[in-house]
């Protein structure tokens, strides 16, 4: 178990960390040299002398303490994924972004999404199998067809199952 000072240790890497990029996976991504999917934890401690992430001032025994700690998956395999990296610094700072938008109030979403299953704009002249008559294709041309609207009204719950229990974005009115 990591002590108070050991935990605000992790944290600052993972700030001086976040601070060289706006995107934790991208982050790792530098790390990963090899594209292996994981940080071997010698990979990682090397990483962690280097001078552009500015960790300068840890000593080597904290250091070997934050390599140890990222290698946290159940059988300490001595390799750190996405996933361990992640809960290692991150998880904290999400945290406290989510206890911070607890106070926010969600105003408004977009979601920019290809279209779905649609008709097509005009009759095609090689394609017998739509019809031909004008009223068709001013009622329907370019619309969702029913497979479309499914499409559609499955993405939104989707969306909706994924983000909003998890993240606590809405409050459902009863």
């Amino acid at each position: 178990m990591l002590m108070a000072n050991q935990m605000e240790t992790i944290r600052a890497i993972g700030l001086k960390l976040l601070a060289k990029s706006t995107s934790i996976r991208r982050i790792f991504k530098q790390l990963d040299v090899n594209y292996y999917g994981y940080l071997s934890t010698a990979q990682f401690r090397e990483a962690l002398d280097r001078p552009e992430f500015g960790l300068n001032e840890l000593s080597t025994k904290e250091k070997d303490l934050v390599v140890a700690f990222a290698d946290s998956s159940d059988k300490s395999d001595g390799k750190i994924d996405y996933r361990e990296f992640f809960r290692t610094f991150f998880k904290y700072h999400i945290k406290q972004r989510l206890k911070a938008s607890e106070e926010s109030t969600l105003k408004q979403v977009f979601v920019i999404t290809r279209h779905g299953t649609r008709f097509p704009l005009t009759p095609m002249p090689t394609n017998n199998s739509w019809p031909n008559h004008p009223d068709f294709w001013k009622t329907y041309g370019g619309k969702l067809t029913p497979k479309g609207i499914k499409e559609h009204t499955k993405l939104g719950e989707r969306l909706a199952l994924h983000y909003l229990p998890k993240l606590r974005l809405i409050v459902r009115l009863p």
